[in-house]
C-alpha cells in the first residue's frame, strides 16, 4: 500500500514531437473508427467532422497531456468527444439564457449608456486576486505534468470516465489523485483565503 501522501505512478506522457509523429502517422477517413467517432460527435454537437478533429489535434498539441499506454486514435476521439460536449452544453446554456421578451420591450429596459467602466483600482484588485489564485494552481501541480493534466481537466468540466480516460488512468488512481489534491487543497487554502482577504 502507498503512503497517504504519494500519487500513483502513471503512464509516461508523449512529447510534443512524439506527438508529431503520431499525427503524421494517423490517416484519418470518414470509413475508419477515429473518422466514425469523430462524425458520431460532430454530429450530435450540429459541427463540421473535419472542423471537430482539426480543434482535436490542436488541442493535442497544445493543451492536452497525452499518455504513451493509450492509443492515440483512442485520445482524439476522446478529445474530440469533449469539445462536442463542450459546445453542446454552451448551445443549451444559450437558449436557457434567451428570454421570451418582445424586442420592443428588453430594448426599452436597457438603460441608455448603462454600461460600467471599471476603475484602476478594481482594476488591480481583480488583477492581484487573479495571480493569487493562479500561484495556488501553481503550487498544487507541483511542477507535475499528470497533476496539472488533472487540474486542468477538472476546470473543463471533465468528469468520471472521461476525465480517467483523458489523464491515461484507472478510476481507482483517479479517485486516489482526487483526495490528494483535495487534501492539498484544504491545507493551502486558509492562506490563499487570507491573501485574498487582505486589501
Amino acid at each position: 500500500m502507498s503512503a497517504p501522501n504519494q500519487l500513483p505512478t502513471v503512464a509516461r506522457l508523449l512529447t510534443r514531437d512524439e506527438i508529431r509523429e503520431e499525427l503524421a502517422r494517423i490517416k484519418s477517413s470518414a470509413a475508419d473508427p477515429l473518422g466514425q467517432a469523430v462524425a458520431g460527435h460532430a454530429k450530435s454537437a450540429g459541427e463540421d467532422p473535419r472542423d471537430l478533429l482539426n480543434e482535436a489535434i490542436l488541442r493535442a498539441l497544445a493543451t492536452r497531456a497525452v499518455p504513451s499506454n493509450i492509443p492515440f486514435e483512442a485520445v482524439l476521439s476522446g478529445i474530440a468527444r469533449s469539445v462536442a460536449s463542450g459546445i453542446t452544453k454552451r448551445r443549451v446554456r444559450a437558449r436557457e439564457r434567451v428570454p421570451d421578451t418582445p424586442l420592443e420591450d428588453l430594448i426599452a429596459a436597457i438603460p441608455a449608456g448603462g454600461y460600467t467602466v471599471s476603475t484602476p483600482d478594481e482594476i488591480i484588485e481583480r488583477e492581484r486576486v487573479r495571480q493569487i489564485c493562479a500561484d495556488a494552481i501553481k503550487r498544487l501541480a507541483r511542477d507535475d505534468a499528470t497533476r496539472e493534466a488533472l487540474i486542468d481537466a477538472i476546470g473543463q468540466g471533465i468528469r468520471g470516465n472521461e476525465l480517467a480516460a483523458t489523464l491515461g488512468i484507472s478510476k481507482r488512481d483517479l479517485a486516489s489523485m482526487r483526495k490528494a489534491l483535495k487534501r492539498e487543497i484544504q491545507r493551502i487554502w486558509p492562506t490563499v483565503d487570507e491573501q485574498i482577504g487582505k486589501d
